[in-house]
């Protein structure tokens, strides 16, 4: 993966470098020259989730409303049902290996972001975000009722810093560093039909325990109504928290590209690659004989997703620098170490202000 980031970085180096295009003329986008034209449709690209330069002064609001569904067992990239979810968990006590069977799961993200650059091409960002989860338990003793158990705080918070390598013949570099604050809380328990204080599985809990340092490059290309790019990101997990583990590695490929068809108007295809490693250790406080979201085994794999997005914005005469992004999101693939709950489908909704002596 690493070995990818890096033919990212130096593959985009041998771009050709012109001129630098000229900042954004005030009017119509379809009234500008074409180098403006196409710039301010390279900075429309930030739609399908790469970011663009900054110029000195400028900021940015946003907040976003992630709603995750996840509704099946994987094993492997098979989807099995609840028979041979317990067999293939059987820990040597035949159905006493697992008490209960993870149903549907519900994750509800309110995510808020602020942006400022205080140098010419360069900007930073905090990014928090506020997340629900509920999760359908079904007990495998027909003795017991199902029932729905639930986590509520904030996840971790990320610091990021954002660098334009380079932006010569509609060709534009990023290099973004920064670090994942450990604010999430890894200590959530839940009332069950069986006990009133369980401790609940690794998915259920809001962060790693760990500061973590985060690398991002991203390389864009624009036309004249259309940009694309691609983009690597990898967060390193390389401490343990107070429980005696860590979460695992992830690394994200994403391809995107982005078409505006009129003034106030867009559409995007994207294409993401995510991968994510095992939990390392153990939390001795979870129960392995509980639910399979308690082994750490049952963590980590890869899934391939595909999305479509529409993007609004405000016309020149209403409020500028407002923005209106709707995206689905959807697996194509999915291969997890299994048993363990696959992802259904996505709907992400955000909302941008841009100010300040801003590109667009």
């Amino acid at each position: 993966m690493l070995l990818l980031f890096g033919l990212l970085i130096s593959g985009a180096a041998y771009a050709q470098t012109p001129e630098k295009i000229a900042d954004k003329e005030e009017g119509d986008p379809f009234e500008m020259g074409l180098e403006n034209m196409m710039k301010l449709t390279l900075n429309r690209s930030s739609i399908v989730g790469f970011g663009y330069a900054h110029n000195k002064g400028e900021y940015q609001f946003e907040y976003q409303r992630d709603k995750t569904f996840l509704v099946d067992n994987y094993l492997d990239d098979v989807i099995i049902g609840d028979n041979d979810l317990i067999k293939s968990y059987d820990l040597g006590n035949g159905l006493s290996s697992m008490k209960t069977i993870p149903g549907e799961l519900n994750v509800e993200d309110h995510r808020f972001r602020f942006m400022y650059a205080p140098w010419e091409e360069t900007s930073m960002s905090v990014e928090a975000a506020w997340r629900w989860n509920g999760m359908n338990v079904v007990p495998t003793d027909t003795a017991y009722i199902p029932f729905q158990v639930s986590s509520k705080s904030f996840t971790d918070t990320r610091i990021m810093v954002n660098m334009e390598m380079m932006d010569k013949n509609l060709t534009i570099i990023l290099l973004n560093v920064g670090v994942s604050v450990p604010t999430g809380s890894i200590n959530k328990f839940s009332s069950t039909s069986f006990s009133d204080d369980v401790k609940l599985g690794y998915i259920m809990q809001m962060g790693s325990g760990t500061l973590d340092p985060i690398i991002e490059g991203v390389y864009m290309r624009a036309g004249a109504k259309t940009s694309w790019g691609i983009k690597a990101k990898m967060i390193n997990r390389i401490f343990d928290n107070k429980f005696d583990y860590r979460v695992g590695h992830e690394f994200k490929a994403i391809a995107g590209i982005g078409h505006i068809w009129f003034d106030g108007f867009g559409t995007t295809l994207r294409v993401d690659f995510n991968t994510w490693s095992q939990v390392i250790g153990e939390d001795g406080e979870m129960s392995m004989i509980f639910s399979p979201t308690s082994n750490a085994q049952n963590t980590g794999g890869m899934r391939l997703d595909g999305s479509v997005g529409l993007v609004f914005e405000m016309p020149k005469n209403g409020i500028k620098g407002i923005s209106f992004i709707a995206d689905f999101r959807y697996p194509i693939y999915q291969n997890l170490n299994g048993p363990q709950l696959g992802v259904g489908n996505q709907f992400v909704l955000t909302v941008k202000y841009t100010g300040g002596d801003n590109k667009l």
